[in-house]
């Protein structure tokens, strides 16, 4: 397993930009856009990819 020595960018900003597509996709669902929260999702898997990339935490979707 090879990981990064330097990572792109710092940890809390990949945590926050995860929450807020959570948040967005939830918001979508809700209001009937389910192509907008398909996307939001999509969005959530590569950061969750990232997550476990460059810094060995792995999250669920």
């Amino acid at each position: 397993m090879n990981r990064p020595l330097v990572r792109s960018v710092p940890l809390d900003l990949i945590l926050t930009g995860y929450h807020w597509e959570t948040m967005r996709e939830h918001y979508f669902l809700k209001s009937g856009q389910f192509i907008k929260a398909q996307e939001c999702l999509k969005l959530r898997v590569l950061y969750k990819e990232r997550l476990w990339d460059e810094c060995g935490i792995n999250v669920t979707i």
